[in-house]
């Protein structure tokens, strides 16, 4: 008669767990690497929807930002241009002072003057000559301001053709 030691007799039964601890770690296994692709491809959604919105907000914030700029040029170039357009009317205005100051530095000029003022105020209105040049008239509460100052503004703000200087 044969007689199997205990170990040996033990060894279908410890072959039949080995085998059954074995399928059940080959089934861990599969689940554990089912769940890793699974968490990989949710992962990898995640970061493209995440790429997405960053891009998105990146464009919306670029355009905001060139908005932004494109509105400071604007408002740069537009002080430039004013202030281009001062210095012209202010040298303009300079020479309109000069040229009737020439014009009205005789008696001619003087008299052409007066003869305003009182062909508008009467001839009750008091006439004096006003700063920088020129002449002033009133009666009662009637003014008119002749002086080369005031004129050479009326003059300018009056000139049609200074419009087209600007466009």
């Amino acid at each position: 008669m044969n007689r199997a030691g205990p170990a040996e007799a033990l060894e279908p039964v410890r072959e039949a767990i080995l085998r059954r601890a074995r399928a059940e770690a080959d089934a861990v296994r599969r689940d554990a690497d089912r769940a890793a692709v699974a968490l990989l491809g949710d992962a990898r959604a995640e970061a493209e929807r995440v790429l997405l919105e960053a891009r998105t907000n990146g464009t919306a914030d670029a355009d905001i930002l060139t908005a932004v700029e494109r509105t400071r040029t604007r408002r740069t170039a537009r002080a430039v241009l004013l202030r281009a357009q001062r210095e012209i009317y202010d040298e303009l205005r300079g020479r309109v002072v000069a040229a009737l100051c020439t014009a009205l530095e005789g008696p001619r000029g003087r008299a052409a003057l007066r003869a305003t003022i009182t062909r508008t105020l009467g001839p009750q209105a008091t006439i004096t000559p006003a700063p920088g040049g020129g002449l002033t008239g009133t009666r009662g509460n009637l003014e008119i301001d002749c002086s080369i100052q005031r004129l050479a503004e009326h003059a300018l703000a009056t000139t049609k053709e200074l419009g087209r200087v600007w466009t």
